[in-house]
Formats: structure tokens, C-alpha cells, sequence
């Protein structure tokens, strides 16, 4: 990337606040573009936790059902 890239000024997808610098990926908040590092810490960081916890408390849960058959 040029240094040009990183000080361009962007739009996160998420806030629509202004920033510049590397962007981060939103998803699974929204499919396209960039957010601000605000953003990818407070709220798509933590929403990345909570799905794989749901995903490991329900394969658990398909485990024990299975063994329980």
C-alpha cells in the first residue's frame, strides 16, 4: 500500500466517522468498505467473541444430544 493509501481520509461503515490509517474489516457487521478502529474494537471485535461462543456452546450442545441418543 502507498503512503498515499494511508493517510487518504476514509469513511467507517459503521459510524460514518472520518478516519485515516489502515481500516479494519467489519464483518460481520457489514459486508463491504472499512471501519475505524473504534468500531472494530468495540464492536466488531466483541461480536466476532459472541458468535464463535455460540457456535462452540451449540456444536457442544449437538455433541451431547447425540450421545444421549
Amino acid at each position: 500500500m502507498s503512503k498515499k493509501y494511508i493517510e487518504e481520509e476514509k469513511t467507517c461503515v459503521l459510524c460514518l466517522g472520518k478516519f485515516t490509517g489502515w481500516g479494519a474489516n467489519p464483518a460481520p457487521l457489514e459486508d463491504h468498505g472499512e471501519c475505524c478502529k473504534e468500531c472494530d474494537q468495540q464492536h466488531v471485535i466483541p461480536t466476532r467473541i459472541m458468535m464463535e461462543q455460540l457456535r462452540q456452546w451449540q456444536l457442544r450442545d449437538k455433541e451431547n444430544k447425540a450421545r444421549s441418543t
